[in-house]
C-alpha cells in the first residue's frame, strides 16, 4: 500500500490535505478522501474505512485533486490524520503536502508510527515548506511489525517568531522545485561532504549555470551553502535579486570561492520578490545546497494551518537482491531511487545487460555509486556480475563500502573492472550490525555496469536442514521438478543425485541461491528412477542432507511407427525412431483403435528398433503401438501414433497331381491349382520301394518346370532302371 500526504495553503487560511492511496488486495492503505461523507466539513473528528482525520475537515477547498485533508495549527500533536493498523508494517511513504495561506509562520509536519496507538516514535519532521505550492515527500521505510502510522500538524507558534519563506535543499536532484528555474544543471553531488545537510547537492560545472527561486513575500534575509570543487581564484557565483522580474541588482558576488564548505548569508530587501545564483567557471566546479529565505517576524499565536493529499504507504519490503529489472528504465544519467535503493550518475536500460535491465555508470570524474537501503540484520555474502563498457583502457576501479549510518563509510574491498564481458563477484563479509552497503567510483574515467547485486543477512551458524523435499514423478517431459521449504540463514542450496538411495555416493547436479526453494533437474535421463537430497549452506558451513526424494522425467513418445501391410506371410515388422532414456520398448496391439483395450504382445531391449509380430492372424488386420519403458521407475511413456498392418494370406496348395506322360526315358508331371499370384516352388522326389523304401527319397536334381495357365509341367529324365517300379512325389513349398 502507499500512503501520500500533502500540504497547501490559501488566502487566510491553512490547510492540511491527506488522500491515501491502497494496493488493490488492500484498500485501506489508500485514502483518497473523495468518498468521505459530506459532515466531514465540519471541523472535528471524523473517521472513514478505518482512517481518522482528528481535529480537522475534508473538503475540496484547496485539494491537491478532489477532496484533501485539512489539520489547523496546534500546541502539540492534538491535530493528525491517523491510519488504521496495517499487521504486516509499512515500507516507502509518500504523500504531497502544502502549508495554508494563514500566515508565514513556521510550518512543519510530523510522520509518526506506533506499535499500540498509544506510544508513539516520530520518524521524521517535514518543514521546508515554500509557498502554498504542493510538494512530494517519499521516504523508504523498512518496518515489518504491525503499526499505526499517523501525520501530524506540528505548527505551534506561541509567541513571536521567525518566518520562514523557503527552505530548500534541492532533494529531487537536477529536477527543479515547484517555482523554482533551472538553466544547465545537468548534474549533482551526493558524495559525503559534497552536500549540506542530505544529499544531493547541486552541481554547477559551466559558466552560465543558473537557479532562480520562487516568487517571494517580503523577504528579509538570504542564506545558502556552496563548496568549491578544485576552483581557481577567477570562478564566482554571482548572486542578484529583482523586485519585478525586470531589473536584476547584485546581492553579492562570491569570488574567490573555498575548496571547503561554507553557508553565505545576506540581508534582503523586503521589496525582493526573485533571487538568482549565477556560475562563472573559470577552473573547477561547484556544489550549491540549502537555500534559506526568511521573511518578516509573526505575530504571537498566528498558527500554521496545513494541508496533505495522496497519501502512500507501501508494504515492507527489504530488497537485498537487486537486478533493476522491475526499475523504470532511464535513458540520461542522472540520480534514481527504487524500493530504498538509489543509483548516482547513471542510468538504467537494457543495453550490455546481464539479463533485463541493468545499471550503467558514466564516464568521467563525476562521483557515481550504486548504495543499498539500510540492511538491519547486518551483511553476509555480497555477489554481484559487473563489466567495462568496451574493455579497453583505463582500468575503472569502484570501493565496497559499508557504513553504520549512511555518512561515516569504511572501505571493505576494491573492484578492478577491465574486461568487457561479466565477471562475477563473491565474498563473504560477517558483519553483524546493521549497514548501507555502497559501490563508490574511485578511479578510471569509463562507464561500467553493475547486474544482480545480492546482499546475504549476517550469519550466525551454518543453517538448519531444509525440509520437505518434493521431487516430481514424470510429470515433466524435459525435467524433475524439486522444491523444499526455506531455511533461515541460507546463502544457498545444493542439490544432490544418485541413481540409488544412497547418499553417500550422491553427486551435485545443481544449486540454488538464496532463499530459492526449487530445482529442475534438466540433467536426468528420461524414465530412470533418481534419489534426491538438498544441503543448505552459507560461509559458516553446509546443513546435514535433508529428507530423500525420488523421482523421474517422464519417457518420450516414440515416433516414425510403422507396421507392414501384408509384405510379410509369417509375421507383420514393426519398426520406430529411437528415444533417449529408455532401456527399452512395448509392443501393443488390438483389433480396434482402442488403446485401453490393447494387450502387450512383446518388447525388446534399448536401442533395438523393430519387432516381428508373428502371432498375427494372416489376413487380420491390426492397430499397433509402441511405448518406451523403465523399469528403475516402473514407467512407460504415452502411447505413439498407431500403425495399422497386417500379415500376408497363406496361398492355396494345389489341387491335384498326376502323370501326365511317361515315354521312353522322359517323365512329365502335371499340377493343378492355384499357382497364379504367388507361385508355388516345385521339388519332386522318387523312390524304388514303397511303402517302406530302402531307400529314403530321393531328389530328382535336374528338371525342367514351366507355368502356363495355372498349370506347372515338370519333366526330367528317367533317374532309374525302367525293369523296376519308380514311385514319384512332389513337395510344394510356398515363398
Amino acid at each position: 500500500m502507499r500512503v501520500a500526504c500533502t500540504v497547501a495553503g490559501m488566502a487566510g487560511a491553512a490547510l492540511l490535505s491527506l488522500v491515501i492511496q491502497a494496493d488493490a488486495e488492500d484498500p485501506t492503505r489508500y485514502m483518497d478522501f473523495n468518498d468521505w461523507p459530506d459532515s466531514g466539513t465540519n471541523l472535528g473528528a471524523h473517521t472513514h474505512l478505518s482512517w481518522t482525520v482528528q481535529t480537522g475537515r475534508v473538503w475540496d477547498v484547496d485539494a491537491y485533486e478532489g477532496k484533501s485533508a485539512l489539520l489547523p495549527g496546534s500546541a502539540g500533536t492534538t491535530n493528525y490524520i491517523q491510519s488504521p493498523f496495517f499487521s504486516n508494517g509499512y515500507g516507502t511513504i509518500s504523500f504531497e503536502y502544502a502549508r495554508g495561506t494563514n500566515g508565514y509562520t513556521p510550518a512543519q509536519l510530523g510522520l509518526q508510527s506506533s506499535a499500540d496507538g498509544t506510544n508513539w516514535t516520530t520518524l521524521d519532521v517535514a518543514s521546508n515548506f515554500a509557498g502554498t505550492a504542493y510538494r512530494n515527500y517519499s521516504r523508504f521505510y523498512f518496518h515489518p511489525a504491525g503499526s499505526y502510522l499517523r501525520i501530524c500538524n506540528l505548527t505551534n507558534t506561541l509567541e513571536d517568531c521567525v518566518c520562514i519563506l523557503l527552505d530548500e535543499g534541492f532533494a529531487d536532484g537536477i529536477n527543479p522545485p515547484p517555482g523554482w528555474t533551472f538553466t544547465g544543471i545537468s548534474s549533482s553531488y551526493f558524495s559525503l561532504g559534497n552536500y549540506g545537510r542530505e544529499p544531493p547537492s547541486l552541481k554547477f560545472d559551466n559558466t552560465g549555470d543558473q537557479i532562480i527561486t520562487p516568487h517571494l513575500d517580503q523577504p528579509t534575509n538570504l542564506v545558502y551553502w556552496l563548496k568549491g570543487q578544485v576552483v581557481d581564484s577567477n570562478s564566482y557565483l554571482l548572486v542578484e535579486a529583482t523586485p519585478d522580474d525586470i531589473a536584476w541588482t547584485i546581492v553579492a558576488s562570491n569570488c574567490p570561492i573555498a575548496n571547503q564548505a561554507r553557508t553565505n548569508s545576506y540581508a534582503l530587501a523586503s521589496n525582493i520578490i526573485r533571487v538568482r545564483f549565477t556560475y562563472g567557471k573559470s577552473q573547477g566546479n561547484l556544489a550549491f545546497d540549502d537555500v534559506i529565505i526568511q521573511g518578516m517576524p509573526c505575530p504571537p499565536g498566528a498558527l500554521q494551518d496545513l494541508r496533505l493529499d495522496q497519501i502512500n504507504i507501501e508494504t515492507a519490503e527489504l530488497q537485498r537482491v537487486q537486478n533493476f529489472d522491475n526499475w523504470p528504465t532511464e535513458y540520461a544519467y542522472g540520480y534514481y531511487e527504487y524500493k530504498g535503493w538509489s543509483v548516482s550518475n547513471a542510468l538504467i536500460d537494457t543495453f550490455y545487460a546481464y539479463s533485463g535491465q541493468t545499471v550503467r555508470l558514466r564516464d568521467g570524474t563525476d562521483s557515481k555509486y550504486v548504495l543499498s537501503p539500510f540492511l538491519p540484520d547486518g551483511l553476509g555474502l555480497v555477489s554481484f556480475r559487473y563489466r567495462h563498457w568496451d574493455g579497453t583502457n583505463p582500468v575503472v576501479a569502484y570501493a565496497l563500502q559499508t557504513s553504520p549510518d549512511g555518512l561515516a563509510w569504511t572501505d571493505q574491498d576494491t573492484v578492478s573492472i577491465s574486461s568487457a564481458t561479466y565477471s562475477n563477484y563473491s565474498r563473504f563479509f560477517n558483519i553483524s550490525n546493521g549497514v548501507y552497503v555502497r559501490l563508490l567510483w574511485i578511479s578510471g574515467e569509463e562507464r561500467v555496469l553493475f547486474d544482480e547485486i545480492s546482499l546475504g543477512p549476517f550469519l550466525e551458524s551454518a543453517p538448519e536442514i531444509p525440509q520437505g523435499l518434493t521431487a516430481s514423478d514424470g510429470e515433466d517431459l524435459d525435467c524433475v521438478r524439486l522444491n523444499w521449504s526455506d531455511v533461515a540463514e541460507e546463502a544457498g542450496y545444493a542439490v544432490w543425485r544418485n541413481v540409488s538411495n544412497t547418499v553417500e555416493t550422491a553427486s551435485i547436479v545443481g544449486a540454488s541461491g538464496a532463499d530459492g526453494t526449487n530445482y529442475n533437474d534438466f540433467t536426468a535421463l528420461p524414465g530412470q528412477l533418481c534419489y534426491y537430497w538438498v544441503t543448505a549452506m552459507n560461509a559458516l558451513g553446509t546443513s546435514d542432507w535433508s529428507n530423500v526424494d525420488d523421482g523421474y522425467r517422464r519417457l518420450a513418445t516414440p515416433t516414425n511407427f510403422t507396421a507392414s501391410e501384408g509384405t510379410y506371410p509369417d509375421k507383420v515388422m514393426l519398426t520406430w525412431d529411437d528415444t533417449l532414456g529408455e532401456p527399452g520398448f512395448g509392443l501393443w496391439r488390438h483389433p480396434d483403435n482402442d488403446t485401453n483395450a490393447a494387450s502387450c504382445i512383446g518388447g525388446v531391449g534399448a536401442d533395438t528398433l523393430t519387432f516381428d509380430d508373428t502371432t498375427a492372424v494372416p489376413g487380420q488386420g491390426y492397430y499397433y503401438w509402441v511405448r518406451a519403458s523403465n523399469l528403475t521407475s516402473s514407467s512407460m511413456s504415452d502411447f505413439s501414433a498407431c500403425a495399422v498392418g497386417y500379415r500376408a494370406q497363406d496361398p492355396t496348395a494345389p489341387d491335384a497331381t498326376i502323370i501326365g506322360l511317361a515315354m521312353d526315358s522322359n517323365i512329365t508331371i502335371f499340377t493343378f491349382g492355384n499357382t497364379g499370384a504367388i507361385p508355388w516352388s516345385i521339388q519332386p522326389y522318387f523312390s524304388t520301394n514303397l511303402p517302406e523304401p530302402a531307400l529314403p527319397w530321393q531328389p530328382i536334381l535336374s528338371f525342367n518346370q514351366t507355368l502356363t495357365d495355372g498349370t506347372n509341367a515338370v519333366s526330367f529324365a528317367l533317374p532309374a532302371p525302367t525293369n523296376i517300379p519308380i514311385f514319384y512325389r512332389m513337395l510344394f513349398t510356398k515363398p
